[in-house]
Parts: structure tokens; C-alpha cells; sequence
């Protein structure tokens, strides 16, 4: 899995060059790969301002691949990012205000197109701002807000009009980390009222053992991509019936068992793409799957496009 750091090494390694100075950590582009800043303000390690103006002249592919939980929301004023999760589900990040709750892992990889200006202004919550707050977050927050954040493009005038204020402040130094501070407890609380204003209750009880139950299912899945247990070794490992574990399981991820597994296995598989010399086939058998074709029919489901493709646009 990458950090969030990895993301911001990714812009350095694309062709932008470093600086930090006056509350800011600015990464410039020019020359042949294209033309623009991509701006870090405040505290890049709770709850930093992002603003970005660029354009760019190549595509430009990252792997989006973090189990960090974070909060994104941004302003786009101009251009969009393509996010690829499954075929053609780009979940673009377009104009207007746009909001992703990295819960319970994001995977898949992030393309910006060339010749199309990007300009937006938006703030990024990291797992420590959450762990700073005044109180202790709901015991559902994470999954709650991701089902609410997550489905599509929002429209919430009192957050947008905070965005437009960070678009347009011109202060630097200590100023500006304190105005960035303000600005991110401003813009959560708006979003945690719109959050338990929206929710849905969920399908079946779940209690404070079953969310812990559920949690080490993401685990196990994960330690057994090659040989998974079935349903009723699950729920027999974790303690809970199969119903419970299906219904609330899905209720708290957005999805069943089945597919959380194939995510799992296709983020992996896109990773030893990027990270590893093995070839498609090794790769395929690396994920659980015992044959070529059908690892290949499942990679283009879900992310359109082949292996090997995948792996040339990593490489770029």
C-alpha cells in the first residue's frame, strides 16, 4: 500500500520541482510535460489546503492505492481527474464540489488528461486532524460517511462558499496555516451535520463486537487472497451467522464479501504491475486466479483497460 506521502513524491516524479517557504509547499511545472503549480498550505500532516492550477501537455497516471483513512473535499473551477475504479465508472473529479471518504481503501489509479486546464482549491483531511477533534467521532463515522460522500457530486452552498474563500485568500507564513486551520474545522463541521442529516439506518443490528467481527473479515480477505474461506468459514471464524455477516458487511463497505475480495486481489495485482517484474500470468496466480484469461477478464472489468497497458501507463 502507498502512503499519502507516496502521492506527493508521485507529483516530483512526474516533472514538478519542489519548494517550501511562507506556510506553503509549492510544486512547480514548465517545460515539455506542461505548465502550472500544485500548492500544499498549512499542515500537511492533519488537515492541509490544496490548490491546483496546471496544464498539462502528457497524461499523467498515478496509482491510487492507500489504506490511510482520509477526507477530500475539493472545488473544481476548471478541467476534471479521471478516477478508475471499475470499466468506465471513471467517479471523475469534476466541476463543482466533489467529496471522497477513503474508507475502507482506495485502489484503482488516478489519470489527468493533457490540454485540459486544472484548477481547483480544496482541503485534505488526514487521520490525524480526526484524532485531534474536540470529541470522539461516532462509532459508525467512517462507514456512515462514506455512504453518504462518496455516491456522486454534492451540493452543499455553505462548503463551496468556504472553498471559495481559501480560492482567494492571498495570506502567507503564519497567517495563512492559521486561516487554513480555521477554514478546515469550518468546512468539517458542515460536512459531519450533512453527514447524520443524510443517513440511512442500517438493515440489520450491528453491535460494537459484530463492527469488530466484520473488521477482521477485511483482514482475513486480505491474508488469503490465493485460498479465501468460504462464507460459512467466514462467519465461523469471526463468530457471527452468515446472514449478519453478508447483510452487515455490505451495509458497512458498499459491498458484498465477493467483491471486496476481487478489489482486493485487483489492487494487489495492480501494485506487483507497478512494483515487480513478474509477468501477467505470475501476477494472476500471485492474486488467486489459475488462469491467464480469466485474471485478464477480470483486470479489464474492473479497471477497462488490460494488464499490460496498466503496466506501461504506471511506468510513464
Amino acid at each position: 500500500m502507498k502512503n499519502v506521502e507516496d502521492y506527493w513524491t508521485e507529483t516530483e516524479r512526474f516533472g514538478f520541482q519542489k519548494v517550501q517557504q511562507n506556510g506553503k509547499i509549492t510544486y512547480t511545472l514548465s517545460g515539455d510535460k506542461g505548465v502550472g503549480t500544485y500548492e500544499l498550505w498549512g499542515d500537511p500532516n492533519t488537515a492541509v489546503a490544496i490548490y491546483m492550477d496546471y496544464t498539462l501537455n502528457t497524461p499523467w497516471t498515478v496509482l491510487a492505492s492507500t489504506k490511510e483513512r482520509y477526507l477530500q473535499v475539493s472545488q473544481f473551477y476548471s478541467g476534471s481527474v479521471d478516477i478508475y475504479r471499475k470499466k468506465r465508472e471513471l467517479n471523475p473529479s469534476e466541476l463543482g464540489l466533489n467529496c471522497y471518504l477513503n474508507y475502507p481503501g482506495d485502489y484503482g489509479y488516478k489519470r489527468v488528461n493533457p490540454r485540459v486546464r486544472i484548477v481547483d482549491m480544496g482541503l485534505f483531511y488526514r487521520e490525524n486532524f480526526f484524532e485531534k477533534l474536540p470529541f470522539s467521532l461516532p462509532e459508525d463515522f467512517w462507514e456512515s460517511a462514506a455512504r453518504v460522500l462518496n455516491p456522486s457530486a454534492l451540493v452543499i452552498p455553505a462548503v463551496t462558499n468556504a472553498l471559495d474563500q481559501l480560492f482567494t485568500c492571498r495570506l502567507t507564513g503564519h497567517e495563512l496555516e492559521l486561516y487554513v486551520h480555521g477554514k478546515a474545522y469550518e468546512v468539517f463541521a458542515l460536512l459531519f451535520e450533512y453527514i447524520y442529516k443524510n443517513i440511512q439506518a442500517p438493515p440489520v443490528h450491528l453491535s460494537s463486537t459484530d463492527r469488530m467481527a466484520l473488521e477482521q473479515v477485511k483482514v482475513i480477505l486480505a491474508n488469503h487472497l490465493m485460498d479465501p474461506p468460504k462464507i460459512t468459514q467466514l462467519a465461523a471464524m469471526v463468530g457471527v451467522n452468515q446472514q449478519k455477516l453478508m447483510t452487515g458487511f455490505r451495509y458497512l463497505n458498499g459491498m458484498t464479501v465477493y467483491h471486496y475480495l476481487k478489489r482486493l486481489r485487483m489492487q494487489k495485482a495492480v501494485e506487483l504491475l507497478r512494483d515487480t517484474n513478474l509477468s501477467v500470468l505470475e501476477i494472476a496466480q500471485a492474486v488467486g486466479y489459475y488462469g491467464d484469461g480469466h485474471f485478464q477478464s477480470a483486470f479489464r472489468a474492473a479497471y477497462g483497460i488490460s494488464p499490460s497497458k496498466m503496466r506501461r501507463d504506471l511506468s510513464k
